[in-house]
């Protein structure tokens, strides 16, 4: 199983994330003996989507964590109570998850999205801030 360890960001920008992203894809530590790590075109697509997010409205996330899990990236946005994670797959299936009160809840929901859909992070981002 891999370490999945995560690299912490307070509010930060879409710079200070795709920095993240770089450094957790390039971070020896990060990874079991077995472990694949992202490909550049995960990587890439992953700070595409982030990019998108900025150009939907977002200028400062929430607490921001990056991680790495055989092959993919995670992405998660957390505040007290909410959560909102990014997963984009080695086989670069993207996926939204959303867990409202995540400590008390032990499910939230997925969504399956696309490149395009920049807009839609945003807007879970926007809920992150609201509530």
């Amino acid at each position: 199983m891999g370490t999945n360890k995560v690299n912490f960001i307070a509010a930060s920008d879409t710079t200070t994330i795709s920095q993240r992203i770089d450094a957790a894809v390039a971070d020896d530590d990060q990874y079991q003996q077995d472990e694949a790590r992202p490909s550049g075109e995960i990587a890439d697509l992953a700070k595409r989507l982030i990019y998108a997010t900025e150009k939907a409205g977002v200028t400062r996330f929430p607490k921001t964590y990056v991680s790495v899990y055989y092959g993919e990236i995670d992405i998660t946005w957390k505040t007290d109570r909410n959560m909102v994670r990014l997963i984009i797959r080695p086989n670069r299936t993207i996926e939204l998850y959303r867990q409202r009160d995540y400590h008390l809840s032990p499910k939230g929901e997925f969504v399956p999205i696309t490149i395009q859909d920049g807009g839609r992070i945003a807007e879970q981002i926007d809920w992150l801030t609201r509530e």
